[in-house]
């Protein structure tokens, strides 16, 4: 009995409201589930694509003769990436002199597409090293550079 001396009962609005309350809370927890689901996928790209460019300047570093000026490129396999090293003198600024050894910096980009557009975060140094001027294939030298290091461990 309710305070007004009749039967306390319930109406059809009752049910309904937990449904509708029911199928809200599936909608959002479905929908947190997939919005997470976006989040770690990018979460998981980013840390590989932070990897790979660490890897990319420490065979890079590795190196103790590089050329004057050089540029290399390429893509990753497994990742919608494109991976830039770029090589420039910056003690002595000119090269013509042929200098046998200079400060360099190197720059290592890694370009990928976001949720939100292109990405392009850049690592960067620099480090003193000999300089060759001739049949020097940059582009080959951190991969026999790194071969050799893992076969020696």
């Amino acid at each position: 009995m309710n305070a007004s001396g009749g039967l306390a009962g319930f109406t059809l609005m009752s049910p309904r409201g937990y449904g509708d309350s029911g199928i809200g809370l599936c909608r959002s927890v479905f929908g947190l589930l997939s919005e997470f689901m976006l989040i770690y996928e990018s979460w998981k790209t980013f840390i590989a694509i932070n990897s790979l460019r660490e890897d990319m300047m420490n065979r890079v570093q590795f190196l103790s003769t590089f050329p004057p000026e050089a540029k290399i490129s390429g893509r990753p396999s497994g990742l919608d990436a494109e991976w830039n090293v770029t090589v420039s003198s910056m003690v002595p600024r000119d090269a013509s002199e042929k200098p046998i050894a200079a400060i360099i910096k190197i720059d290592v980009d890694l370009v990928w597409k976001g949720r939100s557009g292109q990405r392009k975060p850049t690592l960067e140094t620099v480090k003193p090293a000999t300089i060759a001027y001739e049949n020097y294939d940059l582009q080959e030298a951190p991969r026999k550079n790194f071969s050799a290091l893992t076969a020696s461990r």
